[in-house]
């Protein structure tokens, strides 16, 4: 519940303005209607598939032309991100782009990679902003046991109802681990499958 309240705060802080400009914290698909510094009517429209991939288009339609600053976070799980179209400089966690914008096109590209976290002997995975986890209710097996994997660079499968992304790792002695995002895991609970974990008992060869 306290989750679902978080997540409800999400569009109140994808957009957030200051006196200097406009700063973006996520990048989903969708428009936004603001004022620049000075008044000007201003829309930004965003073009995406995030959070399931980390390309992404940002459209600036200024009013009249004006110079102000766009701030982008820069997120902690992106690989060599990149900011094209538009110099930019780098401050506490943003890419700052200060010119005088009127109709421009900005494209982002956050590269998404399987990741891995450890902590108290447990191992969990993410990839790009997603955390994944296991259910039982999708085909895996033993999922509470120590689960062996030849390596941890799998691939991603196309994503079935009710998911946004799923990811197939191979395991040692055993059937294939299909990962999937936390999100979409555990609406099974009626059955007797429905154990869902993200913290798993991982070791490798």
């Amino acid at each position: 519940c306290i989750g679902s309240a978080g997540v409800a705060l999400i569009p109140l802080l994808s957009t957030i303005k200051d006196d200097k400009g406009i700063i973006l914290n996520y990048y989903f698909n969708g428009n936004i209607k603001t004022k620049t510094p000075l008044g000007k009517e201003l829309k930004i429209q965003i073009i995406s598939d995030y959070p399931v991939n980390g390309k992404i288009k940002v459209l600036i339609s200024c009013e009249s032309e004006e110079k102000f600053l766009i701030k982008i976070r820069k997120p902690s799980w992106a690989e060599n991100p990149m900011v094209n179209g538009v110099d930019y400089t780098e401050e506490n966690g943003y890419f700052i782009l200060e010119k005088e914008w009127k109709e421009n096109e900005i494209l982002l590209d956050f590269k998404m990679t399987l990741k891995k976290e450890e902590l108290n002997g447990k191992t969990a995975f993410s990839y790009g902003p997603l955390v994944l986890a296991l259910d039982e209710g999708k085909g895996n097996k033993d999922i509470d046991k120590d689960i062996c994997l030849a390596d941890e660079v799998g691939y991603l499968e196309k994503a079935k109802d009710g998911e946004m992304l799923r990811y197939r790792i191979k395991r040692v002695g055993g059937e294939d681990l299909i990962f999937t995002d936390y999100s979409s895991c555990g609406k099974n609970w009626e059955t007797s499958n429905s154990k869902t974990s993200v913290w798993l008992n991982v070791k490798t060869l």
